[in-house]
C-alpha cells in the first residue's frame, strides 16, 4: 500500500500508513498539485493525499510514471499513455504496442523526448509535439538489432545533455552518448534495478549497491540497509539537500555533501 513518511519534532522518522482504495502500488509521481499513483487496479490521483480518484481514461495495471511539464506518461505492460493534467497541454491519447512492445516497463519524460524501457524491444523512443496523436508512429526502436546491448530493458532515460542510460536486466548500465556511441559504465553488480537521472549525472541502483555516476567520476554509496537497491528520490529534509534510497530492507538517507 502507500505510506507517508513524517518527522517527529527531534527530526525522527516514522512510516505512517495511508488508507486508500489500492493497495498493490509501483510508481508514484508528486506535482505541484496533485499525487499520481501507478497501481496494479489502475491509475489513481489524489490532491490532498487522503481522498484518491480512479483515472477513467488509463486501463490496467500501471507500471510506470513520468512527468514532462505539461503532460503525465503512464505504461502498462502493452499500451503507453499521455494523460492530460490539470486542462493543460496536448489531450490525452494511448498508443497500444509502441515500437511493437508487448513488455512495457519504465518511462521517462522531458520536453519533446519519452524513452520507455521494455523486455522485448528494448529502448523505444518518441519524439513529441503537442500535435502528436495516437495515429502517428513517432518511434525509434533500441534493440539487439540495432547494436544495443540487450533488447530486455528496466530503464531507459535521458539526462540534460541528451545523452541516454540504459538499464539492462542483467548486463550492466550503458551510457549512449548523442552521437550513438555506447559505453558501459562502472557498477559493482550488472544486474540494474533503478537509473535517476540528475541533471548531467545520475544514481545507480544495482542488485548489489547504489553508485552516484557523473562524467567527473564514480562514487559508490556505503551504508545502506540492504544492497538491493530500486528507487532514489532526490529532494530536501530538514532544510539540507539530499537523496532517499530505498532498498529492500529499508531506506537510507544521504545527504549530498557526502
Amino acid at each position: 500500500g502507500l505510506a507517508r513518511a513524517e518527522n517527529d519534532s527531534d527530526g525522527r522518522l516514522s512510516v505512517v500508513p495511508v488508507v486508500t482504495p489500492f493497495r498493490f502500488v509501483n510508481a508514484l509521481w508528486g506535482t505541484s498539485s496533485l499525487l499520481y499513483v501507478a497501481t496494479s487496479e489502475g491509475l489513481f490521483s489524489s490532491g490532498d493525499g487522503v481522498h484518491f480518484e480512479r483515472s477513467k481514461f488509463v486501463e490496467g495495471a500501471v507500471v510506470s510514471l513520468a512527468f514532462d511539464g505539461t503532460s503525465l506518461w503512464a505504461t502498462t505492460p502493452g499500451a503507453l499513455y499521455r494523460v492530460r493534467h490539470e486542462e493543460k497541454g496536448p489531450r490525452s491519447d494511448v498508443w497500444w504496442t509502441p515500437g511493437g512492445s508487448r513488455s512495457l516497463q519504465k518511462v521517462t519524460a522531458s520536453p519533446g523526448h519519452v524513452w520507455v524501457a521494455t523486455e522485448d524491444r528494448g529502448a523505444v523512443h518518441m519524439t513529441t509535439t503537442a500535435r502528436t496523436r495516437a495515429k502517428d508512429k513517432p518511434f525509434e526502436v533500441f534493440d539487439r538489432t540495432t547494436a544495443a546491448p540487450s533488447s530486455w530493458l528496466l530503464e531507459a532515460a535521458r539526462l540534460d545533455d541528451g545523452a541516454v542510460l540504459w538499464g539492462t536486466l542483467n548486463q550492466g548500465i550503458f551510457l549512449r552518448e548523442i552521437d550513438g556511441s555506447l559505453r558501459p559504465l562502472p557498477t559493482d553488480n550488472p544486474w540494474c534495478w533503478t537509473v535517476h537521472p540528475d541533471s548531467e549525472s545520475a544514481w545507480l541502483g544495482t542488485q548489489g549497491g547504489a553508485v552516484h555516476w557523473s562524467r567527473a567520476g564514480t562514487s559508490r554509496i556505503t551504508g545502506l540497509p540492504d544492497p538491493r537497491v530500486h528507487v532514489f528520490l532526490r529532494t530536501t529534509r530538514a532544510g539540507r539537500a539530499g537523496v532517499w534510497i530505498g532498498t529492500e530492507n529499508g531506506l537510507a538517507w544521504v545527504e549530498a555533501e557526502r
